[in-house]
């Protein structure tokens, strides 16, 4: 009788166990997942606020001085600025600029015109 009380209780530790460790793993991996997601969209709002700030930039230089440049370095990265079609300018602009990322590249697209005193009609999206 003492055999089979003691068979019994080790059965139920080894099922206790094996389940409680399954549980472990199943939650390991959950946080594992979700620090990921959660990395991921911080990179991939930081290159759109790195965009942001570039176009912020870019349309400082040409109310300045109506001359396209090609790169903008900024403390968080760089950006490359294209003009679609090349040569646009020096009234209606329409741009692209994108980051240099590896990771999580985007890309805006920004049209404005240009006058005399002020920039105007100012639209950009991500494309």
């Amino acid at each position: 009788m003492r055999h089979n009380r003691g068979m019994t209780a080790l059965s139920t530790v080894l099922v206790v166990s094996a389940v409680l460790l399954s549980l472990l793993i199943t939650v390991t991996y959950l946080s594992v997942g979700e620090a990921q997601s959660g990395l991921a969209d911080f990179k991939s709002q930081s290159r759109l606020a790195l965009l942001d700030g570039c176009a912020e930039d870019i349309l400082q230089k040409i109310h300045d001085n109506p001359v396209l440049v090609g790169a903008i370095n900024r403390p968080e990265g760089t950006c490359t600025i294209a003009a679609n079609p090349p040569g646009t300018g020096p009234t209606n602009w329409d741009l692209t600029i994108s980051t240099d990322a590896a990771d999580f590249p985007r890309k805006l697209r920004v049209t404005f015109t240009r006058g005399e005193t002020a920039i105007t009609n100012i639209t950009w999206q991500e494309i």
